[in-house]
């Protein structure tokens, strides 16, 4: 029964999201089928997690509620380039949501 509820939650994942990062350094790389590891994950959580991704399901960004990190696994700097922290916890079941602003055109960071 484990196996057909995470099947069931990786589905939609595998649809919409390329490449999905989560729990202690872990990621899938939807790009193959059957999913692969995805390598080189900054992100250290037990519970909540969150991603961002382009108009071609290409990732931009995740976080684990304090922390963002660009796709290429460094922190998100601030405008005064220090690294940009949220007032979430990674101890949270959903740390973090990423909402984008309608008909807004993401560029890559």
């Amino acid at each position: 029964m484990k196996k057909i509820a995470l099947l069931l939650l990786l589905i939609p994942q595998a649809i919409f999201a390329q490449i999905w990062y989560f729990g202690n350094s872990a990621g899938l790389n939807f790009n193959n089928m059957p999913p692969t590891i995805a390598a080189g994950s900054a992100i250290n959580t037990g519970e909540g997690c969150a991603m961002a991704f382009n108009q071609t399901k290409a990732l931009l960004f995740y976080t684990d509620g304090t922390t963002i990190w660009r796709k290429d696994h460094t922190p998100m700097p601030t405008s005064n380039n220090t690294t940009a922290t949220l007032m979430g916890n990674s101890s949270a079941t959903q740390s973090a949501i990423i909402i984008p602003i309608p008909n807004e055109v993401v560029s890559d960071f």
